[in-house]
């Protein structure tokens, strides 16, 4: 899964280059929706080194996880399931932050846990 557009990859090695060395229709290919890759460019900006840590991360503790068995798995699956129903109905008064009810981050056990299992063939 590409988290940046084809156009970003095509414009970063040019972006690069000293403006001077670039054809003509290099400098249109960059200036056709500057505003678009201007956001995107913002967005990978911000991104690092986070998202690149998160991968680190990721792989780390899928590692660890590779090692458990699918019951196992689904258990650890079970139990944070669980815990998140749990705290969401204690929450009366509407103050779970939004990110509560986002998918869970790429380095976090439920993701790995489902990754795994779905890669196994096991739901």
């Amino acid at each position: 899964m590409n988290v940046f557009s084809e156009a970003l990859a095509r414009a970063l090695p040019l972006l690069l280059r000293d403006p001077m060395d670039l054809s003509g229709a290099e400098l249109s290919q960059l200036l056709t929706e500057p505003v678009d890759l201007a956001d995107e460019i913002h967005r990978l900006w911000r991104a690092f080194p986070s998202r690149w840590q998160e991968v680190v991360r990721h792989r780390a503790r899928k590692a660890e996880l590779l090692r458990l068995s699918d019951d196992e798995l689904r258990e650890g699956l079970w139990r944070i399931q669980t815990e998140r129903s749990r705290v969401a109905a204690d929450d009366t008064n509407d103050e779970l932050p939004d990110s509560f009810f986002e998918p869970p981050p790429l380095d976090s056990d439920e993701h790995i846990i489902g990754e795994l299992l779905r890669e196994r063939g096991v739901e």
